[in-house]
């Protein structure tokens, strides 16, 4: 379980993130508290909280707001996470508990906005698909999987249920904010209409995206499941059904099983949609 600490210094009130175990920081190094573990790294790293520890030998480490070690494997039950958005509330949930609850926040109208965490978090990427699915990056890009995705099918008029796809390659340090919507969703009793995937399967995809069926063939899935948090696929019937639901929307039947990528580097301006 992920706890808060919050130090408060003359001009701001710095929340720090807590954890249980002391094991996969960078360097190795940590600062222990009645509450947990507090992850230390040289100044200027990512997550700098601004506070400073000096060590019995005089050298100077940084308080680190949030864990940079490898979250794959100090946060997550499986080797890849699926989020699905239908739920805005349990999907900001997965994601502050996965990324830490100071990379992630909740706004107004269900905006989730997410600061991407260091590389050496091996979380590097994010696949977005299904319909209504908005981000905002920091350098005023807007990016919609109904304009952006890119799985196209000569199945004709079924253009609500497209896989959509966009692979999103993050920045450390940068920030986007992630909004759905569902006005356009059918109502098929489906259990997701939009998501998004993080893990092995999603790091291994490449720039030039020729088949996103990788990931539907990773076996090793978690999701969360309100009130329990973080489960593996198999252990609960209604998540086999979700992450079927899921893997439809990103495999569509008739579709190329290609995507989109977008490096928050690179995109500056995004023209119009590929025909």
């Amino acid at each position: 379980m992920i706890k808060a600490a919050y130090v408060q210094t003359p001009t701001t009130v710095n929340e720090l993130t807590l954890y249980d175990v002391a094991g996969g920081f960078p360097n190795t190094l940590c600062l222990a508290t009645d509450d947990g573990y507090l992850p230390l790294d040289e100044p200027g790293e990512p997550f700098d909280s601004g506070l400073r520890l000096t060590a019995d030998n005089g050298h100077v480490y940084q308080v680190c707001s949030a864990l940079t070690g490898n979250i794959l494997l100090m946060r997550m039950v499986a080797d890849n996470l699926l989020v699905p958005l239908d739920d805005i509330g349990d999907a900001y949930a997965a994601l502050a508990y996965v990324l830490g609850n100071s990379r992630v926040k909740l706004g107004n109208g269900g905006a989730v906005s997410v600061l991407a965490p260091a590389g050496q978090s091996m979380v590097t990427q994010l696949l977005l698909f299904g319909a209504g699915i908005k981000l905002e990056l920091d350098n005023d890009v807007t990016l919609k999987s109904s304009k952006n995705g890119w799985n196209i099918s000569p199945v004709g008029g079924d253009r609500q249920v497209l896989g959509r796809i966009l692979l999103l390659k993050l920045v450390p340090g940068r920030r986007f904010t992630l909004t759905v919507d569902s006005s356009g969703w059918p109502d098929d009793g489906e259990p997701v209409h939009a998501g998004l995937a993080l893990g092995y399967a999603v790091e291994a995809l490449p720039k030039a995206v020729t088949t996103v069926e990788p990931v539907c063939a990773a076996p090793s899935w978690c999701a969360w499941v309100h009130g329990h948090g973080l489960t593996y696929i198999t252990d609960d019937a209604n998540l086999v059904d979700t992450w079927r639901s899921a893997r439809e929307r990103i495999a569509y039947k008739g579709g190329n099983k290609k995507c989109s990528y977008f490096s928050m580097t690179d995109v500056k301006t995004v023209g119009k949609k590929r025909r």
